[in-house]
């Protein structure tokens, strides 16, 4: 067992030294969420008061579905799988190359599958660092989301109210199925 606690830490120090982490992080927690506030705003200001308002269609319905911080974190859930290629596989591609690659890259299996810890050891550390990777860069994504969107209804009219349980369930969801995208990966 502290094989594997040994193997996890070496790994994740090596994942919180590269720039692709954060770079990632970024690109998911930053990102994504200012551009769904910067579309929501700009739809505020160009449709409030247009015929869509006559049709029916409240300016302040379309801009919870994504603007709020309900749908701000919902689409920062699910909307990553929309994309093709998923950008849920490419950070598990990046982190599977990351974490199982390198040593490749560098000439190092034959020196970390002889060393001290058992090869099953340095296996089950590396799927785990990369599903860890996962759910951090998920969860954070799901909280960023929040966040940004608490700070688009002071200028969207926009509120909290959504299917909370219903989007927490998917990201666990989310996070359960992962490992399978990770074996793939490795």
């Amino acid at each position: 067992m502290s094989a594997l606690f040994n193997t996890v830490r070496a790994e994740l120090m090596k994942v919180r030294q590269k720039r692709r982490t954060y770079v990632l992080a970024g690109l998911y927690w930053l990102v994504l969420p200012l551009l769904l506030l910067i579309v929501g705003r700009v739809l505020q200001v160009n449709i409030g008061g247009s015929f869509l308002e006559a049709e029916g269609l409240g300016v302040t319905d379309i801009l919870h579905e994504f603007a709020s911080p309900f749908g701000i974190a919902r689409l920062a859930l699910v909307g990553p799988a929309y994309l093709s290629p998923s950008f849920y596989m490419i950070i598990i591609a990046l982190f599977a190359a990351l974490l199982i690659g390198e040593e490749r890259s560098h000439n190092m299996w034959k020196t970390t599958l002889v060393a001290q810890p058992s090869r099953s050891a340095v296996f089950a550390g590396k799927f785990l660092v990369a599903w860890l990777v996962f759910a951090v860069l998920l969860l954070g994504a799901l909280l960023s989301g929040v966040l940004f969107g608490a700070l688009g209804t002071t200028f969207l009219s926009t509120g909290f109210q959504g299917d909370w349980a219903g989007l927490f369930r998917a990201a666990g969801l989310q996070i359960l199925f992962a490992p399978a995208a990770v074996a793939f990966a490795f």
